[in-house]
């Protein structure tokens, strides 16, 4: 075998050992019982699992979520219910499909985007933000005096309707582990 950087390694689990030691060495290792940098420190470090959420701290968490994305469905069922209306008080039925199309285009273009934004910036922050742009959104709706600004509107709320979106379903995954996170689908929260 030739000394190539780019050829692959003979073990590929020898070599996921020898790198994983090169990032220990580099880094250091702060374990108590083991010595720094050999094979059995590596191995602690892998094995520690992050502590996930239990019991009533769970059960408020998701509780929360559930509310949240209630939020963004409620708005869009009012919506949905009340056009009839909105187009009949505004006189634009010209303009009563971007009322809903306004909100989706943003809700779909940004989801991508927010979940960029989860990965630099703490998940609890982007939600808070997003729930409070949904409400801006939301109030602005609400105020519209012209159709126009009803669907200005509509496009901020969707802007927050996909933060809280992925936000959910990104802080579902930081709070359970992965063989846990079906139950949630069910309202089990024990292991």
């Amino acid at each position: 075998m030739s000394n190539n950087a780019y050829a692959a390694p003979l073990d590929p689990q020898l070599e996921a050992e020898r790198l994983l030691l090169e990032a220990t060495e580099s880094k250091g290792s702060s374990l108590p019982d083991k010595q720094e940098g050999t094979l059995e420190s590596d191995a602690a470090l892998l094995r520690t699992e992050p502590e996930y959420l239990r019991g009533g701290k769970l059960a408020v968490v998701f509780g929360s979520l559930l509310l949240s994305v209630l939020l963004v469905n409620l708005d869009q069922t009012i919506v949905a219910t009340a056009l009839p209306r909105i187009v009949s008080v505004f006189n634009a039925l010209d303009l009563a499909t971007w009322v809903a199309a306004a909100y989706f285009l943003t809700q779909a273009g940004l989801m991508l985007c927010v979940g960029q934004l989860v990965d630099t910036i703490p998940i609890k922050t982007v939600y808070v933000i997003s729930i409070v742009v949904f409400e801006l959104g939301s109030v602005l709706c609400g105020a519209a005096p012209s159709m126009r600004v009803l669907i200005f509107g509509r496009a901020v709320a969707g802007c927050g309707a996909a933060g809280i979106t992925i936000c959910s379903v990104a802080t579902i995954a930081t709070v359970r582990n992965l063989a846990g996170r079906s139950n949630l689908d069910f309202g089990t929260t024990d292991d």
